[in-house]
Formats: structure tokens, C-alpha cells, sequence
């Protein structure tokens, strides 16, 4: 009895679904491929692999709007719920914000980044 129980759980387990994450859809305007719309329209999507977080790429030009990607990555060891600077100078700052905690987690903001009132 406690074999069949033991094997039930571990079917359910993989069985069940994976992390979802916020895909925005592509602004075929914007300058740089791949790029959010404004508003941040987008989709679910189910993210595949070991190690999946949702994350939030954001990229801020000096005087220009900040511009903003959302998807799903396989990183790990990476800190959920927190942003990490990846290029920091004078005119350009670029920042990856990743989450892991529930479903679409990056569809708003990360630790007060990637959000629409940013604009």
C-alpha cells in the first residue's frame, strides 16, 4: 500500500505543470527586436527545463524610454525576486529581474522593476 502511494505522488509530481511565465508580444515598430509594447501586452506561456524563472530584461538609454522583455530563462541559481545589474555605464544601464514564486510572476513588476508606470 505505501508503494503504490509513494508512486502515485511521484506520477502526480510529474505530471503536473511547470512555472508559466509573461511572454510580451513583439512591438515589430520598436527598434530593438523582441521588445514589449508599452503596455505590456502579452500571453501566459508554459516554460520548459529545470532551473525556469520568469524574467524581466530591462535596458534604460539616458534620455530615452526604458525598454522592457519578458520571458521565460533557464538560470540557475539566480536570486528570485531580485534584479542584478549586467552592464552599468554612463549612458547605458541594463538590468534582469527574475522571479519564480507563482505563475506570470513577471507580469507586473520585480522588486519595484519592469513596470508599465516606468514609461
Amino acid at each position: 500500500m505505501l508503494k503504490l502511494l509513494l508512486l502515485t505522488a511521484v506520477l502526480l509530481i510529474q505530471s503536473g505543470e511547470g512555472l508559466k511565465c509573461w511572454e510580451c508580444d513583439v512591438n515589430p515598430n520598436a527598434p530593438t527586436p523582441n521588445e514589449c509594447y508599452s503596455d505590456h501586452r502579452g500571453k501566459s506561456v508554459d516554460c520548459n527545463g529545470t532551473d525556469t524563472v520568469c524574467a524581466i530584461h530591462i535596458n534604460h538609454l539616458v534620455n530615452e524610454p526604458q525598454v522592457v522583455w519578458k520571458f521565460c530563462e533557464t538560470r540557475p541559481g539566480r536570486p528570485a525576486g531580485k534584479c542584478e545589474d549586467i552592464l552599468n555605464t554612463k549612458y547605458t544601464f541594463m538590468e534582469n529581474c527574475y522571479c519564480n514564486d507563482k505563475d506570470d510572476c513577471n507580469k507586473d513588476m520585480i522588486d519595484d522593476k519592469g513596470g508599465k508606470e516606468e514609461f
